[in-house]
This record gives C-alpha cells, structure tokens and sequence, in this order.
C-alpha cells in the first residue's frame, strides 16, 4: 500500500536550482537568499524556466 500512495504523492514543493530557491505553495522565489518582488507573470515566467531541463549547445569559435 505504501508503494501506491508514493507512486501518488506530490512532488516536494521547493524546488533548487543554482541559487534559486522556488516555495510554489508560497507562490514565492528567492535568489542568494533574498525574496524576489515578482508581478504574477514574472513568477510563472521563472517557475517555467526554473522547471525546464537545460539545453546545452555546442559552442562555435
């Protein structure tokens, strides 16, 4: 029965990458430690970003 409810359970609500810290039950994300003063759109635009899987490309001389 535990497997069941872990393959359910929801994923941890704070995610880090770099020095992003993103709290998306607080609707708040913080950089180097210092809360960001976000418009709703500006938030989901970073949460997007945040969540993305980085692209890395070749670099051309």
């Amino acid at each position: 029965m535990l497997r069941r409810l872990q393959k359910f359970a929801a994923p941890s609500p704070v995610v880090r990458v770099g020095e992003f810290v993103l709290d998306e039950q607080a609707a708040a994300i913080s950089w180097f430690g210092q809360p960001l003063n976000l418009t709703r759109y500006e938030f989901l635009l970073l949460k997007t970003l945040l969540h993305a899987p980085v692209a890395s490309s070749p670099v051309s001389s």
